[in-house]
């Protein structure tokens, strides 16, 4: 049995479920989904004005399929990309 577009999207964003905030609307072409993961870490020492490190992360996941793909090009050309 074949699976859905719709269901090899939700298979492919699983794994990131956990961890990322994902989303399937809304998302700019040519691409299906993104996931987006932030994290924010401060270290400090005694009170918060003697702060000793900072740390921030941000990751992005764009998920598309291929024939989202085949008029990219022509439209990358289109913006000057």
């Amino acid at each position: 049995m074949e699976s859905s577009p719709n269901e090899e999207l939700q298979r492919i964003l699983k794994p990131f479920l956990q961890y990322y905030d994902t989303k399937i609307e809304g998302v700019c072409a040519p691409f299906d989904a993104e996931a987006e993961f932030r994290s924010h870490d401060e270290q400090f020492f005694l009170v918060r004005s003697a702060r000793i490190s900072e740390t921030e992360s941000n990751e992005f996941v764009f998920i598309g399929r291929m024939s989202s793909f085949r008029n990219f090009g022509s439209l990358l050309q289109k913006f000057g990309g």
